[in-house]
């Protein structure tokens, strides 16, 4: 017994004065914590929902930026001008030509930029173009300046003219599929012939003459 003032108190009640030293911990009821479990899934569920509706919310704001980005990227590159396609030299021929290919090689290794077009109506793309039966071949170049080149003319001819353009002409023709013109090189044969000037109303000049010693200009 230990004497505190007017208060005697037994050493062996100590741990059983639970007003006097200590508080126990309350007990927890099962159906108490069933409940606090349901309240904890609640709040998890419902943040991870919160969480999924934000994740989707970014996923479609950025789907949406990507489509308006490459809508817009797409509108440009068809409004904007293609350089490399406007100053193509546009060449008509039989899908099936072979020396017209060999004609192609021959201006692009001379600094010309062209697009091949192979067409079943070639003869009414020369008509239209204006060049007369006499002097036509297997195919048909058009230039961005508005000549056009008809069948194997050398592409040195035809660098002067568009360098130095004469009023009353449409372009130049190389009737015919004359050997060792470009594109109909065999061997080291070149038969002699003739570069006509091809003219507004249908008729034509000799502009130049080509054999073995080259191109012999008649202005």
């Amino acid at each position: 017994v230990v004497s505190s003032g007017s208060t005697l108190i037994n050493r062996n009640t100590l741990g059983h004065s639970p007003g006097i030293y200590s508080q126990p911990t309350p007990l927890a009821f099962p159906a108490q914590q069933n409940e606090a479990e349901k309240k904890r899934g609640t709040v998890l569920k419902e943040r991870n929902e919160m969480m999924k509706y934000f994740i989707t919310g970014i996923g479609a704001l950025s789907l949406l930026i990507a489509v308006v980005v490459g809508a817009n990227t797409l509108v440009k590159s068809k409004l904007a001008p293609d350089e490399s396609a406007a100053d193509a030299m546009i060449v008509y021929k039989s899908p099936t030509c072979g020396c017209c290919s060999h004609w192609i090689d021959h201006v692009e290794d001379n600094e010309f930029h062209t697009e091949a077009r192979d067409v079943s109506n070639l003869h009414l793309i020369k008509r239209e173009k204006g060049i007369a039966p006499q002097y036509q071949s297997c195919h048909t170049a058009v230039h961005h300046s508005g000549l056009v080149f008809e069948g194997h003319v050398p592409a040195e001819a035809m660098t002067r003219l568009i360098e130095n353009p004469i009023n009353e002409s449409i372009g130049l023709a190389v009737p015919g599929m004359p050997v060792g013109s470009p594109g109909m090189e065999y061997n080291n044969r070149i038969d002699p012939y003739e570069i006509k000037l091809l003219l507004k109303d249908g008729y034509s000049k000799t502009y130049a003459y080509v054999d073995r010693s080259g191109i012999k200009y008649q202005d």
